[in-house]
């Protein structure tokens, strides 16, 4: 038997992670290991209220939490005092879209020379599974038992609305459904930190990442959901790249 990959042991820790089984987090937290490891200076976290605080002791680097959805004006105002510092700003859907939603716009105005790194999966996921600006048409939720309908209003196209600002140098939604997506996660976040360091703008990554805890299905039905419905409503492929052309 041959390993071709390896769980990095020291993001992992002596006892491992504390998400749910299935939860894609851990996935990007990896994948962010693995692109730190290659860079020449670690970057510093900024991480918001929500799942994404169980990375706080797995991090590859120095970390920061700060008020909920508020952690790009956060990571904005460190960048501003330490221009050589390389800050990467975790978020949720709910943080990012949701109740951080203004900070996240104005950051991406400015066009804050930072990396935020958004998992979507859809609900609310820490504090019960609550509705969240994503939730699919007619998905179920624990504020929501019949489903998101109308009087809802549609999921929320947050990342194709930033994409067209020019504070935004690039834009990319990936997703975690197959062994390729991880991989492709891994390259995203790569790229994302490249933008930074060229001092173009804003770079984003969104993660669509399975919730299998509030979704009520298990890890394999996860990733099939996501490939057969959460890509339809929020397609995969880089939304935005002005580092070269400058174009819109």
């Amino acid at each position: 038997m041959k390993v071709v990959a390896e769980p990095n042991s020291t993001a992992l820790a002596p006892h491992g992670f504390d998400f749910c089984p299935g939860c894609g987090y851990g996935s990007v937290l990896l994948a962010l290991t693995d692109v730190v490891a290659e860079l020449d200076q670690k970057p510093v976290f900024m991480v918001d209220i929500g799942c994404v605080d169980f990375m706080t002791a797995h991090m590859p680097g120095d970390v920061i939490m700060g008020p909920h959805g508020r952690t790009g004006a956060l990571a904005s105002g460190y960048k501003r005092m330490q221009p050589d510092r390389l800050v990467c700003a975790i978020q949720g859907d709910g943080g990012f879209m949701g109740l951080g939603a203004a900070e996240s716009l104005h950051t991406a105005v400015r066009g804050e020379q930072i990396t935020i790194i958004v998992l979507n999966n859809g609900v609310l996921a820490d504090t019960g599974g609550q509705l969240a600006a994503t939730t699919l048409a007619g998905k179920a939720t624990s504020t929501t038992p019949l489903g998101r309908g109308p009087q809802h209003g549609p999921p929320l196209p947050f990342l194709e609305m930033l994409a067209t600002l020019g504070g935004v140098a690039y834009a990319e939604r990936v997703a975690i459904d197959s062994a390729l997506g991880v991989r492709r996660v891994r390259r995203a976040i790569a790229k994302a930190f490249e933008v930074q360091r060229s001092g173009a703008g804003l770079s984003i990554i969104e993660v669509l990442s399975p919730c299998p805890t509030h979704w009520r299905m298990d890890s394999v039905q996860a990733w099939e959901y996501i490939s057969e419905s959460v890509r339809t409503v929020y397609p995969t492929g880089v939304l935005a790249d002005r580092r070269d052309t400058g174009d819109t």
